[in-house]
């Protein structure tokens, strides 16, 4: 019995956690989002900073400087900024992210980005829900159902550009603002900490 009373309680306790603490993550952890970013913030720097790489952080980065008028270069070593997202317009009549697909988070998250105020977003945006999963069990695969599918968006929603991509989204509220210091197809091999100054090559 006493067994038995113990179990409850546990079971009760971690229900209790989860209702009220765990599921504040991801698309429902609005109010852990930051109030305001380093775009909303001023700085002051009397040096010449580089950034190495033109993907989403180093671009992110360099909208900061930029905005605060403080000297920088971006050394990419390809030949195009975005590092990891990409996108196709050859497979359809619509574009494609390649790399960076979902939207993991809130939609507001996209104003933080990009360091704009309010609650309505610009852009344009739809729910992104499996229609069909199946499962392996060893032998052969089974197809779920839809009511699993259904659990499993609300338990964690998720969304996708709908007529656009996650590359359009920082080309356009990043990348826009700082590619004119992109140095391209300049890789950094070594980076020698040993002097007053930093010298990469």
């Amino acid at each position: 019995m006493k067994i038995r009373s113990v179990l409850l309680l546990l079971i009760i306790s971690t229900l209790s956690f989860c209702l009220t603490g765990c599921f504040k993550w991801a698309a429902r952890a609005k109010n852990k989002l930051p109030k305001e970013t380093a775009l909303h913030k001023t700085y002051n720097y009397d040096g010449k900073i580089i950034i190495v790489g033109a993907g989403a952080s180093g671009l992110a980065a360099a909208k900061v400087l930029e905005q605060n008028n403080i000297d920088y270069l971006i050394l990419e070593a390809t030949n195009r900024y975005g590092g990891r997202l990409k996108k196709d317009t050859t497979l359809a009549d619509f574009p494609i992210d390649i790399g960076a697909e979902w939207l993991h988070s809130t939609p507001i998250t996209l104003n933080k980005l990009k360091g704009k105020k309010g609650e309505e977003i610009d852009e344009e945006l739809i729910p992104y829900r499996l229609e069909n999963t199946a499962s392996w069990d060893g032998k052969e695969y089974k197809l779920n159902s839809d009511w699993i599918n259904s659990l499993a968006y609300n338990f964690m929603p998720e969304s996708k550009f709908k007529k656009s991509t996650w590359y359009d989204f920082i080309e356009k509220n990043i990348a826009e603002d700082v590619k004119h210091k992109i140095q391209f197809n300049s890789p950094v091999i070594d980076i020698d900490y040993l002097e007053k100054k930093i010298i990469t090559k």
